[in-house]
């Protein structure tokens, strides 16, 4: 996590100078970027926000309180985390008008009531700054090469969800901006699938063509820190608009119906009456038609897809279809009229293979059924 000044003035290298807060205490959980020591007058404009600056006030030494203030105005406008004063020498202690104007500003103050080298504090602190740093882009490096895999694999929507969860832990909820539920990986199913993101932990949004799109969420049950997990769901979102725009659409709200159909299909739990549901999935063939299974192993599910729907096309009829895991798996309808049913299917996708260039997929016939029970 990032180091906050409250938890940096728990060390016990800033704890041997004994610290006491005089001013901002409700402030004490800023964001400490650096820790810098300075015992320039004019520092403001070098300073750059987040810094703990260290000083002896030898900067101030002779100057007035009117000037004083100014000093701290300065400092506080460059949105730093904290100024800690060490007493001795110059301020044996405190000047009232640091303290009151650092209130004024909201500005943690504190005084340091025995001496510690300030090199000590900076050493020790900027170090465990700098290897906090260097985990987050580790971590960063490490999604994004994952999911750069995985796109250059082929992956689309569920393959990028899948890789995504692999890195980050957790289930993983896609929902439009409208709050749809669009896709999700690591839950049973939309009941889940929902309770995860009722619960979500970490949310980043999915940006199509400079617009807003929707929005990942990720559910409990991550290992990550808070800041690590924000970091890994942000690369995974960026990959899913990838993953999206080289399809050319992401999934529709019909696609993810035909999907959770035919899981629930496969797993034989489905409640509600399944002609129902494909009819909600924008499959509804009318009587006369006999159902042909399909299964095609294909990381990339638009390509999948296409190959089912040019052999529907071709037998001039329609296609219940959708990814369940890492197949994308369909229902051909076929015209009773057909005496070889599943002959017609398989001629059928085979020449959609053909005339997609799309040799490389792996097809699988099934049996012939009156309907989809």
């Amino acid at each position: 996590m990032p180091l906050t000044l409250r938890e940096l003035l728990s060390f016990d290298v800033l704890r041997e100078a004994r610290p006491e807060v005089l001013a901002g205490e409700g402030a004490l959980d800023r964001v400490v970027r650096w820790v810098h020591s300075s015992e320039i007058y004019e520092i403001g404009p070098l300073l750059t926000g987040g810094e703990l600056l260290l000083t002896t006030g030898l900067g101030l030494a002779g100057t007035d309180a009117g000037a004083r203030r100014h000093y701290l105005r300065e400092i506080a406008a460059r949105g730093v985390a904290g100024v800690a004063l060490e007493l001795g020498r110059t301020f044996p202690e405190t000047p009232r008008e640091l303290v009151e104007e650092a209130r004024r500003q909201d500005l943690p103050f504190v005084a340091l009531h025995a001496v510690v080298p300030f090199i000590r504090i900076t050493e020790h602190v900027n170090t465990l700054i700098v290897d906090y740093a260097g985990r987050q882009l580790r971590l960063g490096d490490s999604a994004t090469r994952a999911l750069n895999e995985a796109l250059i694999a082929g992956a689309g929507v569920a393959g990028v969800l899948a890789t995504g969860m692999e890195v980050i832990g957790a289930p993983l909820v896609l929902l439009s901006a409208g709050g749809a539920l669009v896709a999700a990986h690591g839950v049973a199913g939309d009941r889940d699938a929902w309770r995860a993101a009722e619960h979500a932990v970490c949310t980043s949004p999915v940006t199509l063509h400079g617009q807003p799109w929707g929005r990942l969420v990720a559910g409990p049950g991550s290992a990550l820190r808070a800041d690590e997990l924000a970091i890994a769901l942000e690369r995974t979102a960026v990959a899913l608009a990838l993953a999206m725009l080289r399809t050319g659409s992401p999934p529709s709200e019909r696609d993810r119906q035909a999907s959770v159909l035919l899981r629930d299909l496969i797993e034989g739990t489905a409640e509600a009456d399944p002609a129902v549901r494909a009819v909600i999935a924008g499959f509804h063939p009318g009587p006369g038609h006999m159902l042909v299974g399909v299964a095609v192993d294909a990381v990339e599910t638009a390509a999948a897809v296409a190959v089912i729907d040019r052999a529907a096309h071709i037998l001039h009829t329609t296609a219940l279809r959708g990814r369940v895991a890492r197949l994308v798996l369909g229902a051909l309808a076929v015209p009773r009229a057909v005496a070889d049913a599943v002959g017609a299917a398989a001629q059928a996708l085979e020449e959609g293979l053909k005339r997609l260039g799309a040799p490389e997929l792996r097809v699988a016939v099934g049996h012939a059924a009156a309907d989809l029970g």
